[in-house]
């Protein structure tokens, strides 16, 4: 299998993985399913590419926001998953050219500080020379009044 098979079924894995269609027997685990997204949305935000079943940088990076959200407002959820992440993300900004940076900031950290709770939850950023800048950048937009569906619980509507 060459790397674009390997692009390809990993794209695929990922969509049968998030959709609602389908399911999966036995159910993988929630470290499972974080794991895999991790490997997936690196591998979108590093490459950037286009095709029919495969995120951009961008949307990858709404997805992340997406994912995150629903993690964090689930309570069955271990905070230590949280902290993953928010590792992750750390690593992804640090090792990141100016592109990934850019997309880490205005993809999902913007969207992620609009919410207080999780904004306060990545304060430990401010103490760090590199990821303190992706922190202020990221609250620019939540300071300017920006504010996106992104990461939050859909409307119920009766």
């Amino acid at each position: 299998m060459d790397s674009k098979d390997r692009c390809r079924s990993s794209q695929l894995t990922h969509a049968l993985l998030s959709g609602r269609r389908f399911r999966i027997e036995p159910p993988i685990s929630i470290s499972e399913y974080i794991e895999f997204s991790k490997r997936y949305y690196e591998r979108c935000l590093k490459e950037n590419p286009d095709g029919d079943w495969s995120d951009s940088r961008y949307s990858a990076g709404a997805d992340v926001v997406n994912i995150f959200a629903s993690l964090w407002r689930d309570s069955s959820v271990p905070r230590p998953v949280l902290e993953d992440l928010k590792m992750w993300l750390a690593r992804l900004y640090r090792e990141g050219d100016t592109e990934i940076r850019t997309c880490v900031v205005q993809a999902t950290l913007e969207h992620l500080f609009e919410q207080k709770q999780i904004r306060e939850f990545f304060a430990d950023w401010l103490n760090d020379e590199v990821l303190a800048v992706a922190h202020a950048e990221a609250s620019e937009w939540y300071k300017g009044g920006g504010s996106s569906p992104l990461g939050k619980p859909p409307l119920v509507s009766e």
